[in-house]
């Protein structure tokens, strides 16, 4: 016999909701105890378990997660610079070639540039450069290991390359953040892990939507509402001519709703979810099968 660990996300454990009330580790252990029980005999709406990714698992999200981070860097180093340059009226462009013509910049006025600010703007260029040297160095790691994939998540990023509009950055972060590490049944766990999902507030006469969850994944979700669109745009061979014209004409018709009667989020949102589900839905069935897609409306 051994040790079974439950992991429970905290947000979904159901408190009491007064405003005063008694809370003591000796109360808070006795009320987890009690949904472990009721966990343990069946009952699954009490709280939410959470899959934990084993060491290999999370181990895999680094490469594209660390991608991620120095590109944000990069970004912030290349608004410096440009920001920098406009407040002494000059615009330059910000090359290998920089730190040379660096010399040759003048103020508006024909000055040179003061010292300081020159020295600041080297460092911040070797930053950059170091930056740009580390993604390329992991760009090219990426590109080597999927040249000879030897894992099965590296041999399902190939698979979905082959998609149009899958390229080896979104075919990568699909994998190894959610198809190399989880077994979906049905669209709807696709869609939760997403945080793809509306949330509606019914009741009594207060009928609203609140927008999706967001529970989910946000590097997924932010990638299918991407791939969606562009899903659109370079595979168009796998939608039908009906399914086209079933699309467009769908699309139209929710404008010209929103434009007369004002904006309608309820219905935009569920097509927009619609979308980006059945994008997600479409590379789940890519990697289980080992075919093409086909995208219906």
């Amino acid at each position: 016999m051994g040790i079974d660990n439950v992991v429970v996300d905290s947000s979904s454990i159901e408190v009491n909701r007064r405003k005063r009330r008694a809370k003591t580790d000796r109360i808070d252990g006795e009320h987890l105890l009690t949904k472990l029980m009721r966990y343990h005999a069946g009952e699954r709406s009490g709280w939410s378990v959470v899959r934990v990714p084993s060491a290999a698992e999370e181990d895999a999200r680094r490469l594209h997660r660390e991608l991620e981070r120095l590109k944000r860097e990069r970004g912030s180093h290349q608004c410096r610079l440009q920001a920098l340059l406009v407040t002494q009226g000059i615009r330059a462009k910000l090359d290998a070639g920089f730190g040379r013509r660096l010399e040759t910049l003048k103020l508006w006025d024909g000055t040179a540039l003061p010292e300081e600010l020159k020295g600041e703007l080297l460092r911040e260029h070797e930053g950059l450069k170091l930056l740009e040297a580390q993604i390329k160095a992991l760009e090219a790691q990426r590109r080597e290991r999927l040249r000879e994939p030897k894992t099965q998540p590296e041999q399902q990023v190939v698979q979905l390359m082959r998609l149009g509009a899958i390229g080896p950055a979104s075919a990568w972060l699909f994998v190894m953040e959610f198809f190399g590490c989880r077994a979906f049944r049905n669209r709807r766990e696709v869609g939760a892990l997403a945080g793809l999902v509306g949330t509606p507030y019914n009741s009594g006469e207060a009928e609203q939507d609140q927008g999706i969850s967001k529970a989910g994944n946000h590097r997924v979700r932010a990638m299918a509402v991407e791939i969606a669109w562009l899903w659109l745009r370079y595979q168009p061979h796998s939608l039908t001519p009906q399914a086209v014209d079933l699309y467009v004409d769908r699309a139209l018709q929710i404008i010209a709703e929103q434009r007369s009667q004002g904006p309608d989020r309820a219905a935009r949102l569920e097509a927009e979810l619609r979308r980006d589900r059945k994008a997600l839905a479409n590379l789940v069935q890519a990697i289980a099968s080992g075919k093409a897609p086909h995208r219906h409306c």
